[in-house]
């Protein structure tokens, strides 16, 4: 839906992971959004979900604990990837893949 496009990115522009604005509704009842950017934290949570199992950890455990802010996200999604970064099992894996 078009309200919940618009909300959306007024959230992220809120929260600083995109530059842009809101123009409110005019006669048409029309929502325009103007995005220029995005920003160094807009990046940051881009490149953490980037990975697919990630994401899909991150989906699926934000839904399980009831998490739907955007805040929310990126901090679950920090939080996992930490929790990859510093597992030895992953890191092994990762070595020996890239011997």
């Amino acid at each position: 839906e078009e309200n919940d496009i618009a909300y959306t990115v007024f959230q992220l522009i809120d929260a600083n992971f995109i530059k842009g604005n809101i123009n409110t509704p005019g006669r048409n009842n029309k929502v325009v959004a103007n995005i220029y950017d995005i920003t160094w934290a807009g990046h940051d949570l881009l490149n953490s979900i980037r990975p697919q199992p990630v994401w899909n950890a991150v989906k699926q455990n934000a839904a399980n604990l009831g998490i739907k802010s955007i805040r929310g996200l990126a901090s679950l999604a920090g939080n996992i990837v930490n929790a990859v970064a510093t597992n030895p099992d992953v890191i092994n894996q990762i070595i020996t893949n890239i011997k």
